[in-house]
């Protein structure tokens, strides 16, 4: 039978993600008991099995990383040229990630989603946004993955979209908007989320990304799933990629194992995060998104995949 709406398709892809290799899992199990670390091991443990059951590799490698920046923006939020600044420092090297990717050799990429024309999220009395045109924006994301590689760390670079991304964790975790206004700078765009949950009813998570979600987050959700379809594990950075995937845990918790929190905005971001068990692999708060907490968790994951060198002790 043909779908009934737009969303019904994603709902589809959703039913249809495949798990992680098992197998690479154990076999990694098995060799870092031989690995000469003595009792070390937890956390970054846990995150080299990670690697492996997604990537299908019994040694993971992190060769091939990337750092894709979703660019967007907002009524209301920085202008078209600021964010262009952004974009074009960053293609000339001269950003913060741009260091960060130099340790390890990370690539850096930035899709523009009309910047010029600022997203008007909540709009009244009518959303501006059909389903049709989230799923636009959801296929859009989905070339974050293209590059393929070993890693796809996922960022954004559009301001403005706090107020949004608050109001979305809030109403799906059942969290006071308070919460994010005793953040330094979020205190505005809290004061926002909360007029938004005010005026809102129960919406469903597909229905809350149309009203209140922007061209990011949509793409962010794309980005995530193709990844998955790709066996590609994803490092999560900033507020979109953070919404995309409490979006989809909502419908299918499942459907984001393949993801971990590169570094939290700040403490109640990380708090949000820890609600879907997305706890963050630096725990730095950084405040700045840009891809900056991905290219920190990337460096350190560098470093415990080489670990995995040591010869063994069998």
């Amino acid at each position: 039978m043909p779908s009934n709406s737009p969303f019904d398709d994603l709902k589809n892809l959703l039913s249809q993600l495949p798990d992680q290799d098992h197998s690479s899992v154990k076999i990694l199990q098995d060799d870092m008991q031989a690995l000469p670390i003595g009792g070390a091991g937890g956390r970054i443990r846990d995150l080299l099995l990670w690697l492996a059951g997604w990537q299908g590799k019994a040694k993971p490698s992190l060769a091939e990383s990337h750092i894709c920046l979703l660019a967007s923006s907002y009524e209301g939020g920085m202008e078209a040229e600021g964010i262009k600044f952004y974009i074009d420092f960053a293609s000339k090297g001269q950003s913060f990630v741009n260091q960060l990717c130099k340790t390890h050799g990370t690539g850096l990429r930035v899709l523009e989603m009309a910047v010029e024309i600022p997203h008007k999220a909540a709009a009244s009395p009518e959303p501006v946004w059909t389903e049709a045109e989230v799923m636009a924006a959801v296929a859009f994301g989905m070339e974050a993955s293209a590059s393929g590689g070993d890693l796809l760390g996922l960022g954004e670079l559009a301001f403005g979209s706090e107020p949004y991304a608050i109001a979305i964790i809030c109403r799906l975790l059942g969290l006071e908007s308070g919460q994010f206004a005793k953040e330094e700078g979020l205190r505005t765009a809290a004061g926002k989320a909360q007029q938004l949950l005010n005026g809102s009813s129960e919406e469903g998570p597909l229905e809350l990304l149309r009203l209140w979600g922007g061209r990011e987050m949509a793409a962010s959700v794309g980005a995530i799933l193709a990844a998955r379809s790709r066996q590609l594990p994803v490092i999560l950075d900033g507020w979109a990629p953070s919404v995309a995937a409490l979006l989809l845990w909502k419908m299918d918790p499942s459907s984001i194992d393949h993801c971990q929190l590169g570094a939290p905005l700040n403490d109640a971001h990380a708090h949000a995060m820890g609600k879907i068990g997305l706890l963050p692999i630096v725990n730095m708060p950084h405040d700045c998104a840009m891809g900056v907490g991905a290219g920190f968790a990337i460096n350190m994951l560098n470093d415990a995949v080489s670990i995995l060198s040591l010869p063994l002790s069998r």
